[in-house]
């Protein structure tokens, strides 16, 4: 896992846009995009440092120099759930996709994936 794999990850159990992420950072929302596509490997220190406060997690997580993440999943899961409990469109469309036989669900993933791709 890359460094901007670990932002993106970080950002997204946050629920964090890139937009709303960028103003908390002071950067520009195309900084976050490069950042996480690992364009701009070079991230000043003080920017990493902001993004593990915002992101709840350390610099030595963000820069890969740990191998404990500081998000268990246990923790995730429980991001997870709160987010279900409150979203009935999420609960909706997660119930329907489960109803999916596997080949129909590997295709809606490649979709979402390639729409996040395009869009985050």
């Amino acid at each position: 896992m890359t460094k901007g794999d670990r932002i993106r990850r970080l950002r997204v159990a946050k629920g964090l846009s890139q937009e709303e992420l960028s103003k908390k950072l002071n950067v520009s929302k195309q900084a976050i995009g490069k950042y996480e596509k690992n364009i701009v490997t070079n991230i000043p220190s003080d920017k990493i440092e902001a993004l593990a406060e915002i992101l709840d997690s350390t610099p030595e997580h963000i820069m890969g120099w740990e191998t404990n993440v500081p998000h268990s999943e246990a923790s995730e899961q429980a991001i997870f759930d709160a987010k279900m409990a409150k979203d009935k469109d999420i609960r909706h469309m997660l119930k329907m996709f489960m109803a999916l036989p596997d080949d129909k669900k590997k295709t809606i993933k490649q979709m979402v994936e390639d729409y996040y791709d395009a869009f985050a």
